[in-house]
C-alpha cells in the first residue's frame, strides 16, 4: 500500500494471512494466582485513633471520634481545632464526643 511522505513514496506491507489457533497458550497454570508479599504497614491514623486520647482537650476518652475537613483550604485557622489541624498539617483530628460537638457548633 503506498503512502507519501517528505521524502517521497514509501510502501507499508499489510498481513492477512491469519494467524494460527493456539490451543492452551497459558498451560494448565492459568488459574494459579501467584500470591505477592504485602507490605501492610498501620497509618499514623490509626495509631492516633487508638490512642484515644482526644488531640484538642488531651482526655482519655474509650470512644474517640474522627473529624476531617476535604482541604487544607477549607480550614478556619481562628478555630481551636482548626489552627491545630493547621499546626500538625493534617486534614484529619481525633477528638472526643464534646470537642466532636464544638466543632460542629
Amino acid at each position: 500500500m503506498p503512502y507519501k511522505t517528505q521524502k517521497g513514496t514509501k510502501y507499508a506491507v499489510l498481513y492477512n494471512e491469519g494467524f494460527r489457533r493456539v490451543k492452551y497458550a497459558l498451560g494448565s497454570y492459568a488459574d494459579i494466582i501467584p500470591e505477592y508479599e504485602q507490605m501492610n504497614k498501620p497509618k499514623e491514623l490509626f495509631f492516633r485513633y487508638k490512642a484515644n486520647v482526644c488531640e484538642m482537650c488531651g482526655a482519655y476518652v474509650p470512644a474517640v471520634k474522627v473529624y476531617q475537613v476535604k482541604s487544607m483550604s477549607d480550614l478556619d485557622v481562628n478555630t481551636e481545632w482548626g489552627a491545630i489541624m493547621n499546626k500538625k498539617k493534617r486534614k484529619t483530628l481525633v477528638v472526643c464526643g464534646d470537642c466532636y460537638d464544638r466543632i460542629h457548633k
